[in-house]
């Protein structure tokens, strides 16, 4: 039997629902507008029971609307949400401080983001001179670290 979707209206309401169903992972997705440079959307999922509730926060300004989360803007003005405000922000808001706050990735978008984290770090190595084997081989035992950390996020699926 499948869950059934609930769309919470506020902040307020699903941090009442985290902190009533005590949650070991709070699952948050972040969405890009079509041209994918500007952040469009910051979703909460959390799954209890036969139901799956979600709260969805919009933009308002440089900051979400609902849970005032900060938007940080790069040297090409493309806009981003931090992992770690994000985490900071629920662990501050709810009883909840053991639980995990998990950025979705589709299966899609963890092999985007695997394939640029692999082109940077072999590309950090193939600019390193001889001199420097000691940095390449701890650049390789970063690449494997992430390779394996991926590679076990993307079987969680």
């Amino acid at each position: 039997m499948s869950s059934r979707e609930v769309k919470v209206e506020s902040w307020e309401d699903f941090r009442d629902l985290i902190n009533e169903y005590n949650p070991r992972r709070i699952i948050y997705n972040i969405e890009k507008e079509a041209a994918g440079k500007q952040v469009a959307i910051l979703s909460f999922v959390l799954q209890s029971g036969k139901a799956r509730y979600v709260f969805t926060d919009s933009l308002a300004g440089d900051r979400l609307r609902e849970t005032g989360i900060p938007l940080h803007t790069d040297e090409l003005g493309n806009t981003r949400i931090r992992d770690e405000d994000v985490v900071r922000f629920v662990k501050s808001e709810t009883s909840r401080r053991d639980a995990k706050i998990i950025s979705y990735w589709t299966r899609a978008q963890g092999k985007e983001r695997l394939a640029s984290a692999g082109e940077i770090l072999l590309g950090r190595l193939s600019d390193i001179s001889q001199e420097q084997a000691g940095v390449e081989s701890e650049i390789r035992d970063d690449y494997e670290a992430l390779m394996n950390k991926a590679r076990a996020l993307l079987e969680e699926d």
